[in-house]
């Protein structure tokens, strides 16, 4: 049995808190174990549960000299005596880097295993469980699928968040008291645009939801700030607009009655609340729809598993290929507002629970003619 274990996951917060039933499983393998905890530091009130894990260490999501800082990083550890390493959501080249400094034995997801046939770290790690593609299902389902081949376990857990205490600004708590359902919007995905949607048909949304009696409101970090007042000026609705941290946004989405959000952090945290989703995919689709019974993600692309790979979309970034800013690819364009309107008073009246992820027709979405989406 396991003693002493780190767990590494310096990746952002989505894929942190799609590990976190993982986390929760190996804990449950592992019950006298001391495990530390290695995430991104705006993560860490997600996570930092001592019913879960004993330690909680602040990693840097580095932007530069990557290879750098983890190599520090894995030398640092060096030092400590762990048992073994679950490196989630990195490369084999990074686990082989870790385990050949660090001396501890690695058990690691490759993100980047396409194959379908076996784990990509196996010749650098110990007692590897052949763990498929990434792409056969959930990235949850996935995660967890490691620790339970590494113990023979069984079972699957819902991802959690441990209660935050913090009390909401005045102003925050004043408008959840406001009547009507309370409606989360976010438009802002990844840095590359891959998740980004028109804020045209954003703010004809907005419009929408407004005319049915919808509160919204934006928990946009403060450098998103700029492109929340933009979509509130071009819709003419009044949105309520917090600049808000990690624990703030938390906080709101376990208050809000729906979140409507392109494939962002926001979409996996309120999933693992409870609170309903409505999930926009395009390229990001397969692995990333929220975990959640009432969780919901619709789409344009069929078999589109991540642009990134795929060469013939236009959309790729491979082969020198770089966007603009404020780039949209296609398949997150032909989403009309009409469509996600339709769905997200569905999802307000009875969260969807028989599927997690709807095909739209790309010429033209509609919903189904029995009114089920």
């Amino acid at each position: 049995m396991l003693g002493d274990i780190v767990i590494i996951n310096n990746r952002h917060m989505g894929d942190v808190l799609m590990a976190s039933a993982a986390v929760r499983l190996l804990r449950s393998c592992c019950p006298h174990a001391r495990m530390t905890l290695m995430v991104p530091p705006a993560t860490i009130p997600l996570v930092n549960d001592p019913a879960l894990v004993d330690e909680v260490v602040a990693v840097p999501s580095y932007s530069s000299f990557r290879s750098f800082h983890k190599t520090l990083d894995a030398l640092r550890l060096r030092f400590r005596h762990y048992d073994a390493c679950f490196y989630f959501g990195e490369s084999a080249t990074n686990a082989k880097r870790f385990q050949w400094l660090s001396g501890i034995p690695v058990r690691v997801c490759a993100s980047l295993d396409l194959n379908g046939s076996l784990n990509k770290a196996a010749p650098f790690c110990t007692d590897v469980v052949p763990t498929g593609s990434v792409w056969t299902g959930h990235v949850v389902d996935w995660f967890q699928d490691i620790v339970r081949g590494y113990f023979h376990s069984s079972g699957k857990e819902q991802p959690s968040i441990a209660p935050l205490p913090d009390a909401l600004p005045p102003a925050v708590e004043n408008f959840f008291q406001r009547p009507g359902p309370h409606v989360g919007v976010c438009f802002h995905g990844s840095s590359t645009g891959l998740s980004s949607w028109p804020e045209s048909t954003a703010a004809a949304l907005v419009k929408r939801l407004s005319s049915a009696g919808c509160q919204l409101f934006m928990a946009y970090p403060p450098y998103d700030m700029e492109k929340a007042l933009r979509i509130r000026e071009a819709s003419g609705v009044p949105i309520f607009i917090h600049g808000t941290s990690m624990a703030e946004c938390v906080s709101m989405l376990r208050k809000a009655d729906l979140l409507v959000s392109v494939d962002t952090g926001q979409v996996h945290i309120a999933a693992a609340l409870g609170t309903p989703v409505l999930s926009l995919a395009g390229s990001t689709l397969t692995g990333t729809y929220p975990y959640s019974n009432k969780g919901l993600a619709i789409g344009c692309a069929r078999n589109c598993y991540d642009c990134a790979f795929i060469s013939r979309c236009s959309s790729n970034r491979k082969h020198g290929k770089r966007h603009a800013a404020g780039y949209v690819p296609p398949c997150m364009a032909a989403i009309d507002a009409e469509t996600v309107y339709r769905y997200a008073l569905r999802q307000l009246e009875t969260p969807y629970s028989n599927t997690r992820y709807q095909l739209l027709e790309t010429s033209g979405p509609r919903m189904e003619e029995d009114g089920h989406p």
